[in-house]
C-alpha cells in the first residue's frame, strides 16, 4: 500500500468519525428541542442542519426565560426580519 493509499484512508476514517460526532450532535440538539416543543416531530427536525437546529434550540431557550425589559434577544446576521410575498402572476 502507497503513502497515497494510506493517507486517503486515513482521511476516509476522520471523515466518518466527524460524520459519527456530527450526527450524535445533530440527535442530542433533536432531543433538547423535542423536550422544550414536544409537538415538533423528530422526522421533521431531522430535515435540518446542525447550525438551525442550535438557532433554534437557543430561541426555544431564550422563550422560557421571563419577559420584561431586561429580557433581550438579538436576531442572529442570517435570518430575515422581514419577508414579505407577492401574489403569482
Amino acid at each position: 500500500m502507497g503513502f497515497l493509499s494510506r493517507a486517503r484512508g486515513r482521511e476516509d476514517a476522520e471523515a466518518g468519525s466527524c460524520a459519527v460526532e456530527e450526527t450524535a450532535a445533530k440527535e442530542r440538539l433533536i432531543g433538547e428541542i423535542m423536550e422544550l416543543n414536544p409537538s415538533a416531530g423528530r422526522t421533521w427536525l431531522d430535515g435540518f442542519r446542525e447550525p438551525s437546529l442550535q438557532r433554534y434550540l437557543h430561541h426555544l431557550k431564550h422563550a422560557q426565560e421571563p419577559r420584561g425589559r431586561k429580557s433581550v434577544w438579538f436576531r442572529e446576521a442570517e435570518t430575515h426580519a422581514i419577508v414579505t410575498r407577492r401574489k403569482a402572476a
